[in-house]
Protein backbone atom coordinates (compact mmCIF):
# COMPACT_ATOMS: atom_id res chain seq x y z
CA UNK A 1 0.00 0.00 0.00
CA UNK A 2 1.46 3.36 -0.99
CA UNK A 3 1.02 6.70 0.80
CA UNK A 4 -1.83 7.73 -1.52
CA UNK A 5 -3.77 4.56 -0.72
CA UNK A 6 -3.18 5.12 3.00
CA UNK A 7 -4.54 8.68 2.76
CA UNK A 8 -7.61 7.50 0.83
CA UNK A 9 -8.34 4.83 3.47
CA UNK A 10 -7.94 7.37 6.28
CA UNK A 11 -10.22 9.89 4.51
CA UNK A 12 -12.94 7.24 4.13
CA UNK A 13 -12.62 6.27 7.79
CA UNK A 14 -12.87 9.96 8.75
CA UNK A 15 -15.95 10.37 6.54
CA UNK A 16 -17.66 7.36 8.15
CA UNK A 17 -17.17 8.91 11.61
CA UNK A 18 -19.42 11.87 10.72
CA UNK A 19 -23.12 12.10 11.55
CA UNK A 20 -24.69 11.29 8.19
CA UNK A 21 -27.93 13.12 8.92
CA UNK A 22 -25.93 16.25 9.64
CA UNK A 23 -24.05 15.87 6.33
CA UNK A 24 -27.34 15.42 4.47
CA UNK A 25 -28.74 18.62 5.92
CA UNK A 26 -25.60 20.76 5.69
CA UNK A 27 -24.65 19.71 2.16
CA UNK A 28 -28.19 19.22 0.77
CA UNK A 29 -27.30 15.68 -0.32
CA UNK A 30 -29.50 13.39 -2.35
CA UNK A 31 -29.42 9.98 -0.73
CA UNK A 32 -30.99 6.60 -0.30
CA UNK A 33 -30.38 3.81 2.20
CA UNK A 34 -27.04 2.85 0.61
CA UNK A 35 -25.55 5.96 -1.05
CA UNK A 36 -25.10 9.71 -1.07
CA UNK A 37 -25.32 11.19 -4.59
CA UNK A 38 -23.44 14.30 -5.69
CA UNK A 39 -22.22 15.94 -8.87
CA UNK A 40 -18.50 16.74 -9.05
CA UNK A 41 -17.02 18.54 -12.05
CA UNK A 42 -20.13 17.71 -14.06
CA UNK A 43 -20.03 13.97 -13.32
CA UNK A 44 -22.51 12.08 -11.11
CA UNK A 45 -20.94 10.29 -8.13
CA UNK A 46 -22.27 8.05 -5.44
CA UNK A 47 -20.63 7.40 -2.09
CA UNK A 48 -21.35 4.29 -0.07
CA UNK A 49 -22.81 5.18 3.31
CA UNK A 50 -21.34 1.98 4.76
CA UNK A 51 -17.78 1.94 3.34
CA UNK A 52 -17.05 5.41 1.93
CA UNK A 53 -16.24 3.83 -1.46
CA UNK A 54 -16.96 6.14 -4.37
CA UNK A 55 -18.19 5.47 -7.88
CA UNK A 56 -18.56 7.77 -10.88
CA UNK A 57 -21.22 7.35 -13.54
CA UNK A 58 -19.87 6.96 -17.07
CA UNK A 59 -22.01 6.07 -20.07
CA UNK A 60 -24.91 5.06 -17.82
CA UNK A 61 -22.94 2.67 -15.62
CA UNK A 62 -21.14 3.08 -12.31
CA UNK A 63 -17.33 2.76 -12.39
CA UNK A 64 -14.72 3.07 -9.67
CA UNK A 65 -14.26 6.71 -8.65
CA UNK A 66 -11.77 6.22 -5.84
CA UNK A 67 -8.70 8.03 -7.13
CA UNK A 68 -6.71 10.02 -4.61
CA UNK A 69 -7.85 13.32 -6.12
CA UNK A 70 -11.51 12.36 -6.24
CA UNK A 71 -11.65 11.01 -2.70
CA UNK A 72 -9.64 13.77 -1.07
CA UNK A 73 -11.53 16.57 -2.81
CA UNK A 74 -15.05 15.22 -2.41
CA UNK A 75 -14.73 13.94 1.14
CA UNK A 76 -12.91 17.10 2.25
CA UNK A 77 -15.82 19.14 0.90
CA UNK A 78 -18.41 16.92 2.58
CA UNK A 79 -16.71 16.65 5.96
CA UNK A 80 -15.04 20.03 6.35
CA UNK A 81 -17.15 22.51 4.39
Amino acid sequence: MNNYDIQVAQAKKHFLSYDQQELIGRCCLRYDEDYFYITFLGSPYRISRKTGDMQRQEDGRWVKGDSFGEVMTILDWLCDS
